[in-house]
């Protein structure tokens, strides 16, 4: 009985702690998910209708060069394999985020339309790299859109420019 009693005493120690953290945070987290104000395109199915390119306004703005930026968010290897022109990398796993940010405070201009692409079918990549993108001033839920369909569209195009190595 003691133990159950320490134990009770220690988690709501700890969950008084927890409460008191996120109450200091500058940016507390919300205690219940808003799937409506979500920029977790999983959860939040109408941002998802708004940000998801269709083939046709993805090859509309591939031919207009230099009005959008393009993020190839696959891997390094992948990248390097071939990407649409001008793409900049940024990988999306968590880890390596902090490593691009240069790259997209220099690389990418702020308040354009920014095309985000992956593998495609089911790579959550280009997701992850949306809602990273989202945190830095003037990339919007507005300008900062996905296109799901990625590599396994563009690669298979002939209209679509390629280019082959390592980001400049």
């Amino acid at each position: 009985m003691r133990v159950a009693l320490q134990t009770f005493v220690l988690l709501l120690a700890a969950s008084g702690a927890a409460v008191f953290a996120n109450a200091v945070r500058s940016k507390p987290l919300p205690w219940v998910l808003d799937r409506q104000t979500s920029n977790d395109l999983n959860v939040n199915q109408e941002l998802k209708k708004q940000a998801y390119l269709s083939e046709e306004d993805f090859l509309r703005h591939v031919q207009a060069p230099g009005s959008v930026n393009f993020v190839d968010a696959r891997n390094e290897d992948e990248y390097v394999a071939g990407h649409v022109a001008g793409a900049i990398n940024i990988p999306a796993p968590k880890k390596e985020e902090q490593q691009h940010v240069n790259d997209i405070m220099t690389m990418l201009s702020p308040g354009q339309l920014t095309i985000i692409y992956c593998d495609g079918g089911n790579c959550e990549a280009s997701n992850t790299v949306y809602e990273y993108l989202l945190g830095f001033p003037n990339f919007t839920k507005e300008n900062v859109r996905v296109f799901e369909k990625g590599w396994e569209f563009i690669g298979k195009r002939t209209d679509v420019p390629i280019h082959q190595g390592p980001q400049p």
